[in-house]
């Protein structure tokens, strides 16, 4: 499976934009030490099922020197197929994503960057020609002061899995055409959209061999200075002899996890602003977050409270990740009482988000509402409900939480059934029985870190797992609670 170099990164955004065409001055803004995590999902729509490849994409800024920033980059992802009503499935047919450089980890690659986007450096690793290279699709050439819209034209190489086949192990030759525009902030949010078009130069029956065409946009946060979700649709057309044009429809989809903090890595600087414009930026997004540890003001609290209720989608994003960085006070229910009905939003970024504030300021009270998510259709939303539930440490979610070791959240599940502690295990011990050997191991580590000696006679006879992993994991198990006494 070839590398995914999937690369998200934080923008420090100096704005000044009330209409259209008037001054913007956009630079990344980077603090050296931040560490990021995003998740990851590239769905294509294939006839009879959905390919996936999903997981997380870490970035952390080593170095930071005169605009200049250092970054290494980790990714780790899998790829899986998914029937139409969400049900995982083994499948022998090729992989079409892993063609186009999509699947796998890829860690330690160095790259840099300047605070206008220009890459110095490029990370080595094969690039994803999905919309572009997503290193810099996300990490995008920012517009001039001034600028409104702009747009970039390149030569590039694309899909040198798909080309190694027909004897062009470098890849295929192409062209992208990228147009960016800068749109009015809302809610607090600022939106930069894109439209994308890639021609392939080798030709099939007279038309590209490869084409792609897409467009989506990112959603920036200027207040704390970092980008909270990447949106992409694209159609992925080959030119086949003889037989016509066969296209999948893509969609890429990137939101934050964490590395947001309550504290804005890089403050957004008012120099080239004019009075206007900092009166009319200042409007917009009116409560700044509160510093780590300081606690919302009654002001700040009920306001946050009442746009969480708001039919704009960007006031209740942006309410629930305001509330899911500050620290909870003695209103706790108050706030859980208008966050709740965010868990059941319609948009997977509002759901995600809400289910982290659900874990800073829940209760008991929450955790039926959590364990629902559980069975949410997108893994960002089970991966945010599973933390909080790992947070809130009730014993109650443990039936549910062990039920999601034997699948793709396995490990967010092993997460947070630790995070329980001991009363977990009664949960988790049946499956030291379960048929996938993988998800024996995972118990196994799940009972090394929270079990006690009267489990021990539980895991003894997976010491003889006739799957030696299985065998090793059990036996490191009990050696590790013996030595707790």
């Amino acid at each position: 499976m070839s590398r995914l170099p999937v690369v998200v990164l934080t923008i420090a955004a100096s704005i000044a934009v009330s209409d259209i065409g008037t001054a913007a001055n956009l630079g990344y803004g980077w603090k050296a030490g931040e560490t990021y995590t995003y998740s990851v999902k590239i769905t294509a729509a294939l006839p009879d099922y959905n390919e996936v490849i999903h997981g997380t994409a870490a970035f952390s800024i080593r170095t930071l020197q005169a605009g200049l920033a250092s970054i290494d980059w980790r990714i780790s992802v899998q790829n899986q197929m998914q029937t139409r009503d969400g049900r995982w499935i083994l499948s022998d047919d090729p992989s079409r994503l892993a063609r186009w450089g999509v699947g796998g980890a890829w860690d330690g690659s160095e790259g840099q960057i300047d605070s206008g986007g220009r890459p110095l450096k490029q990370p080595s690793g094969v690039p994803i020609f999905l919309c572009g290279d997503l290193r810099q699709l996300i990490l995008a050439e920012l517009p001039a002061p001034d600028q409104a819209a702009w747009s970039t034209d390149r030569e590039v190489i694309v899909a040198p899995e798909r080309a190694a086949g027909r004897g062009g192990a470098s890849g295929l030759k192409a062209s992208e055409h990228i147009e960016d525009k800068l749109l009015n902030p809302q809610g607090g949010l600022l939106e930069i959209t894109r439209t994308y078009d890639l021609k392939s130069d080798e030709k099939v029956d007279g038309a590209p061999a490869v084409e792609i065409n897409g467009s989506g946009s990112t959603l920036f946060d200027p207040t704390v200075g970092i980008a909270r979700s990447i949106n992409l649709k694209l159609t992925l057309s080959e030119s086949i002899a003889g037989a016509g044009l066969d296209q999948v429809p893509v969609a890429i989809n990137c939101s934050l996890l964490t590395g947001s903090g309550g504290n804005p890595s890089v403050a957004p600087t008012m120099s080239t602003f004019s009075p206007d414009s900092v009166h009319h930026l200042n409007s917009t997004l009116s409560l700044a977050p509160p510093p780590p540890g300081k606690y919302l003001s009654d002001r700040a609290r009920a306001q946050l409270i009442a746009d969480l209720a708001s039919a704009d989608h960007s006031q209740r994003l942006n309410a629930a990740d305001r509330l899911a960085e500050a620290p909870a006070d003695n209103h706790r229910a108050e706030v859980i009482t208008a966050l709740t009905p965010l868990l059941s939003d319609s948009d997977v970024l509002i759901r995600q988000t809400a289910s982290r504030a659900v874990g800073v300021w829940g209760t008991a009270d929450v955790v039926p509402a959590l364990i629902k998510l559980l069975e949410d259709s997108d893994f960002s939303v089970r991966w945010s409900a599973m933390d909080a539930l790992g947070t809130l440490r009730d014993p109650v979610a443990a039936p549910a939480l062990a039920r999601r070791l034997s699948g793709p959240d396995r490990f967010k599940a092993s997460h947070a059934l630790q995070e329980i502690g001991a009363a977990a295990a009664p949960a988790v011990i049946p499956l030291l029985q379960n048929n996938d050997w993988m998800t024996r191991v995972e118990v196994c580590k799940i009972l090394k870190a929270i079990g006690d000696q009267k489990i021990i006679s539980s895991l003894e006879p997976v010491t003889s797992d006739f799957v030696g992993a299985v065998a090793t994991a059990a036996k490191e198990a009990v050696l590790a609670i013996r030595a707790r006494g």
